[in-house]
């Protein structure tokens, strides 16, 4: 039988000189550490930033942010009844008195009207009070100042312009639908109705009348196509005899809805209608003449 060789197995160690090192030598051409010569950064540059408009409650997170954070506009709204915007920061402000035209953009301020106010409700509120003939509506950008709100600690915002688009108000005021006119007509006659006792327009015009057709006994398609090209505050219209009913939708500017209905009968009996520039009634003696005419 055989027996094992007693020769001591040899042990491969590295050339470099160095058997008490498993690092390949500096010169070996396949390391894999970085030399001193081009040094490797993980750190984010400090090249400036633009800041976009965030949609309603997101925020805008720098990636090289300071610590602690600058004051950014997060969220701005109308106020249900349209006369204030309100402005969210993401953290609590120093609560600085200062004009309009010292907080936002000229373009911004533009929008705002003349006569416009701006003044804190909150530790990060900034109410906007909008003045004579504003420009501004949903889904407008706000832009604020760079370097002009500051924190408690004094950390001011950005030194650029951040901004955040303009939300309606989520208990914005609807339009509360009057319709005015007479309950029977003739049918020689126009039938009219108004809506000009209506509210709820929030002090500009409305953005949209329209006025349809619900129901017509009996049936007329005539008349039902022409009520539905109306969109004017008044409608005036021939029906033929029947008994209507009609519906306004009103939409303010704000994009808030509301509809109201009247019904009407549209007689076919020829009735006259009597005017007169002198009083029907008046006091005449025996001995007095009376002459009635008519044209």
């Amino acid at each position: 039988s055989q027996t094992p060789s007693s020769q001591t197995p040899t042990t491969n160690v590295p050339t470099s000189g160095h058997p008490t090192s498993g690092h390949p030598t500096s010169s070996n051409p396949t390391s894999l550490s970085p030399t001193s010569r081009s040094p490797i950064s993980c750190h984010p540059t400090n090249s400036p930033e633009t800041q976009v408009p965030t949609a309603p409650g997101e925020t805008f997170s720098p990636s090289s942010a300071p610590s602690p954070s600058p004051p950014l506009p997060i969220y701005a709204r109308f106020s249900p009844n349209a006369v204030r915007v309100l402005v969210d920061f993401s953290r609590d402000c120093n609560l600085a008195k200062a004009e309009c035209s010292q907080l936002v953009s000229n373009r911004t301020l533009t929008l705002l009207g003349l006569g416009s106010r701006c003044f804190w409700t909150g530790s990060r509120t900034l109410a906007i009070r909008l003045g004579y003939g504003f420009l501004l509506e949903p889904g407008n950008i706000l832009e604020v100042k760079g370097g002009t709100i500051f924190d408690s600690t004094g950390v001011s915002s950005s030194s650029v312009v951040t901004s955040t688009f303009v939300a309606a108000s989520p208990l914005v005021i609807h339009p509360q639908v009057v319709i005015s006119g007479r309950s029977v007509f003739s049918f020689c006659e126009k039938v009219t109705l108004t809506s000009t006792s209506s509210s709820g327009s929030l002090g500009k015009p409305y953005l949209a009348y329209n006025w349809t057709l619900v129901s017509a006994t009996p049936n007329n398609t005539a008349s039902a196509e022409s009520v539905l090209n109306i969109s004017t505050p008044t409608l005036s219209l021939s029906f033929y005899p029947g008994k209507y009913t009609v519906r306004l939708n009103l939409t303010n500017w704000m994009g808030a809805s509301s509809f109201g209905e009247y019904s009407f009968v549209v007689s076919p009996d020829i009735s006259p209608v009597i005017t007169s520039s002198y009083p029907l009634t008046f006091n005449v003696s025996r001995s007095d003449s009376l002459i009635i005419s008519s044209d």
